[in-house]
């Protein structure tokens, strides 16, 4: 199609009736080259938390070992305002060695309380922003820490498409009222519906073949939830992520495990 495109033009040069494209203003020529930033990159790191909106970036740190989830909602509603009317918002949250699953989750609530929805989590290559190893003085904003620190977290789960938010407490007999299968993380072992499936200690950072293998044909009502120990690395979770969205399942849900 290109190609006939081309043709096209190319025949069209020599004949004075060719029609004349209009010069572009300068704004328009802006717009065209810079076309505008509407995803949000977000990774949980060892020492805090990167975003950042096409070229802006900040690092928000940590509140002694917790994400600083008020500081990084502040400057996440930075972003949301900055972003054209006409470019839905999406957010992408990953995450780096040092962090974990507790992490991940307070990344999405901080993308909620921000005035986010379309929230979704995927390997750091597939972020829309890359982020250098350390902050640089510019890009460290202020802290929000409080005084005294948050009450543990309920399990919740983050996915905007869910049926109803999942009971955590379920176990592997009873997730199929609502077409939900569980894909369980802890420090050793992924399992599918209850039965393990793979290690969790490969030193692999792909996908996990053995679990893409035991996961059921995509359909239109059925979710996944992966449900983990709070203290799971996020790598993992990512590894988890990554092969579940690229068996084909878009219907993610998460939670703790009690």
């Amino acid at each position: 199609m290109r190609r006939a495109a081309l043709l096209l033009i190319i025949a069209a040069c020599g004949r004075s009736d060719a029609p004349v494209r209009p010069e572009r203003s300068p704004s328009e020529a802006r717009a065209e080259s810079n076309p505008p930033a509407c995803d949000v990159s977000i990774v949980a790191a060892k020492n805090g938390t990167w975003i950042a909106l096409g070229s802006a970036r900040r690092f928000i740190a940590r509140c002694d070992r917790a994400i600083d989830v008020d500081a990084t909602a502040n400057e996440l509603e930075a972003f949301r305002l900055a972003i054209r009317d006409d470019c839905p918002p999406t957010v992408d949250i990953g995450g780096a060695p040092g962090a974990d699953f507790e992490d991940l989750l307070a990344s999405s609530d901080s993308a909620r309380a921000a005035g986010f929805s379309r929230i979704g989590m995927s390997g750091n290559a597939e972020l829309a922003a890359a982020f250098p190893d350390e902050p640089t003085a510019r890009d460290v904003a202020p802290a929000a820490c409080p005084a005294t620190p948050p009450p543990p977290r309920d399990p919740r789960i983050v996915g905007d498409d869910m049926p109803r938010p999942l009971d955590a407490k379920a176990s592997a007999g009873n997730v199929t009222t609502q077409r939900m299968a569980v894909v369980s993380v802890d420090a050793e072992t992924i399992s599918f519906n209850g039965k393990p499936v793979a290690a969790s200690t490969s030193s692999s950072l792909g996908l996990i073949p053995d679990l893409a293998r035991a996961l059921p044909p995509p359909a239109a009502d059925l979710s996944i939830a992966i449900v983990g120990d709070r203290r799971v690395d996020a790598t993992l979770i990512m590894r988890v992520v990554r092969t579940i969205s690229m068996s084909g399942h878009k219907r993610l849900a998460f939670a703790f495990r009690k």
